[in-house]
């Protein structure tokens, strides 16, 4: 017997669960809910009391009279309904809307791909003028190591401008000028040693020129002997010029 309930209400499960079932019993629940009203609420001596009619003949009389056009209305009206909400509602309205989402997503997407083609077309503009740009520096930076290379004054006047702050490196300078235009470049760094025919140096003077590039030192008649580079030359000139050396 449990096994018969079980299997009925399994069936009634799949019945009202399937689609075209559960509206239909929907659809004819809302045209006889006055129906299921009076059988579950409406008691027999209600019925009696108000109509002079027993329950069960007032269902048939007032349910279904073959006379009463409403009988034949509330049974096909769920037919009906569930025809329109299974099979055409669909088609007029949800495949619609379903269409014109799908449509949505994919304008969506078409505007996406768009805009991200334009960022990467402001990108790749933007790493094109990163490119111009260091190319021009490059060049820049190419064309000013020619100039320097044949006119090496440019960069010995920037040079020149940190040494003029440097008074001890003047100083020396001053003293290079002494030894070759006074005793014909001859020089020493022994302090005992100097005369007519030559200069004395301080060691760290010397070191100073030698190292700036300033000067070349060769054999001379009484030890050492030196002479200005063109680069010497150049920073004796401008001094003079600024007055700072004699």
């Amino acid at each position: 017997m449990k096994e018969i309930v079980n299997s009925i209400a399994e069936t009634i499960k799949n019945r009202l669960t399937n689609p075209v079932y559960g509206t239909f019993v929907i659809s004819w629940i809302i045209f006889h809910w006055n129906f299921i009203f009076s059988i579950l609420f409406l008691s027999e001596d209600k019925i009696l009391e108000t109509t002079g009619l027993l329950k069960n003949d007032y269902l048939v009389y007032r349910f279904f009279s073959l006379t009463d056009w409403y009988l034949y209305v509330s049974w096909l009206a769920p037919f009906l309904l569930t025809w329109i909400i299974i099979w055409k509602l669909p088609e007029w309205i949800l495949i619609r809307a379903y269409k014109k989402n799908e449509e949505y997503e994919t304008e969506k997407i078409i505007i996406k791909i768009i805009e991200e083609r334009k960022i990467e077309e402001e990108k790749t503009k933007y790493e094109k003028e990163i490119v111009k740009k260091t190319k021009v520096v490059a060049e820049k930076k190419e064309e000013e190591k020619k100039i320097k290379n044949i006119d090496p004054t440019m960069e010995w006047g920037e040079e020149l401008k940190n040494i003029t702050q440097n008074p001890l490196i003047v100083q020396a300078i001053q003293n290079g000028v002494r030894a070759i235009y006074q005793t014909n470049g001859e020089f020493t760094t022994r302090a005992e040693r100097g005369g007519m025919s030559i200069t004395y140096i301080q060691p760290d003077f010397l070191s100073r020129l030698d190292t700036l590039g300033l000067i070349e030192i060769t054999k001379g008649t009484y030890g050492s002997k030196m002479n200005f580079t063109n680069k010497g030359k150049f920073f004796v000139r401008e001094l003079q010029n600024q007055s700072k050396i004699q």
